[in-house]
């Protein structure tokens, strides 16, 4: 009984002082592994990096878009007039409407076709007396183009089919030089036979129109 007794012992110590197969292997991959702490902290670290170092801004297209857009409505904005004339153009329109027309006065004086190249500026009464050769002494007088004009393009109820057809071309005349002058103004310069010019900037920066006189004792 003491014999068997003692061999137990021994056995039962051997045992629990044996090792471990399970926590041998246990141990084993946690050494082989990245610890799950380092290993998501880096995953995340990255991942943050990559999106916070990317700055999308606004898109490229859209930008180039818009600006190509809105330079080139106010370029056209700020062109000439589409289908206005200017130069030798207009001076033959002109011309062509005005020939064989009188204004009438004390005795009537044909429209003839006047033009200043290379002009631009305000047409001030300083100005226009030195584009015309005007001298201090005469007289100067600006006035509205419906002035010069209304009784000019209306004629009267009943009155002649010529004296129609003279209001007619007068009408035309006129849209003709506010179609395509911008700042048409009347100006009178004299007393008697007093010059009358009807003039304006083109879009060439040229100063044209018409002229006449008006004999007025």
């Amino acid at each position: 009984m003491r014999s068997l007794f003692i061999l137990s012992i021994i056995g039962a110590a051997a045992c629990v002082s044996g090792p471990d197969p399970g926590g041998a292997s246990s141990g084993g991959a946690e050494e082989g592994a990245d610890p799950p702490g380092e290993g998501e902290g880096e995953g995340e670290g990255e991942g943050s990096g990559e999106g916070e170092g990317e700055d999308p801004g606004p898109p490229v297209g859209r930008g180039e878009g818009e600006g190509e857009g809105e330079g080139e409505g106010e370029g056209e904005g700020e062109g000439p007039t589409p289908g206005a004339l200017c130069g030798l153009e207009l001076r033959g329109a002109l011309a062509s409407a005005s020939e064989g027309m009188t204004y009438p006065s004390e005795n009537d004086y044909p429209f003839q076709v006047v033009y200043w190249p290379d002009e631009p500026g305000p047409l001030t009464e300083d100005r226009v007396r030195n584009l015309v050769g005007a001298v201090v002494e005469d007289s100067f007088e600006r006035i509205g183009v419906d002035d010069f004009f209304e009784w000019l393009e209306t004629a009267p109820p009943g009155a002649h089919e010529n004296t129609v057809a003279e209001a007619a071309r007068f009408a035309a005349l006129r849209a003709l030089l506010e179609g395509n002058i911008s700042d048409l103004a009347v100006f009178r310069i004299g007393e008697i036979e007093i010059d009358v010019y009807v003039i304006g900037h083109t879009e060439c920066e040229e100063i044209a129109g018409v002229s006449t006189v008006s004999i007025e004792t």
